[in-house]
């Protein structure tokens, strides 16, 4: 908690925009920090969010990683309210 605390004092008076990226390489020690940390600030609106998690095939063809994946997508809607922005990729025509 002491660096969320950090975090919060510091930005205090500014906007602060956090991104994870590659979120499926991580692993349970690494979403548990998110989600932690989402909650702790989900209550300043100054606190943005965005995390990026690649679903080809390689990816969710891994059972542990599908695992992952799917928590985070639950916990993210459930508990945090948050939205969940699927891209697809770019088509040559």
């Amino acid at each position: 908690m002491e660096v969320f605390t950090a975090l919060v004092d510091e930005f205090q008076d500014r906007k602060f925009f956090l991104i994870f990226d590659q979120f499926e390489s991580v692993g349970k020690t690494s979403t548990d920090f998110f989600l932690n940390f989402a909650k702790f600030t989900m209550m300043k609106d100054r606190f943005h969010i965005l995390v990026s998690f690649r679903t080809d095939d390689r990816i969710l063809t891994d059972i542990s990683k599908r695992n992952i994946f799917e928590d985070l997508r639950t916990k993210i809607k459930r508990e945090l309210g948050g939205k969940i922005t699927e891209l697809e990729g770019l088509s040559l025509i």
